[in-house]
């Protein structure tokens, strides 16, 4: 069936980076993501179109990730700085929480993408990412954040 896909350029940036969190809980008290969560959410405008963060799953390491693009005259502070490849993305929403449910849109996207004029990339430095787009307002009255999956692709 059909299904709306967003495409999105993101930008080239640096970018403030966790590290790769390998914790069974990965968002507990002192974890490596809850401190860098504490961090982003200060640095977070509530007005800002789009959110600046990106998390993703690195297969190699065996744990999620998570960047900040930065500000160009902002400072990574403690944590490690990455440069950011950017580039085209297939973007569609999910429930944040919901494995089922992100893998389900990840399959629509991915069968969307077979007919259409893109093709999925699949580069380490471009990994499928995700980021959570709605303010908590919106988790209060839904039970639930939307996930935003964005999918790296290129013009076939």
């Amino acid at each position: 069936g059909r299904m709306d896909v967003r495409l999105i350029e993101l930008p080239r940036a640096r970018a403030a980076f966790s590290g790769v969190s390998q914790d069974a809980d990965p968002f507990s008290d002192g974890s490596v993501l809850s401190r860098f969560d504490a961090w982003f959410s200060a640095r977070t405008d509530p007005l800002a179109l789009a959110p600046r963060d990106l998390m993703w799953f690195d297969d190699a390491a065996g744990g999620l990730a998570w960047a900040l693009h930065l500000e160009p005259d902002e400072d990574a502070e403690e944590w490690a700085e990455i440069a950011l490849p950017g580039g085209l993305h297939a973007s569609a929403i999910c429930r944040d929480g919901d494995d089922g449910d992100g893998e389900r849109v990840l399959a629509q996207v991915r069968a969307w993408l077979a007919t259409s004029p893109f093709v999925e990339e699949t580069r380490s430095d471009r990994p499928v990412a995700f980021r959570i787009i709605t303010p908590q307002a919106v988790r209060d009255a839904l039970g639930y954040h939307q996930l935003e999956l964005l999918v790296p692709i290129a013009v076939r």
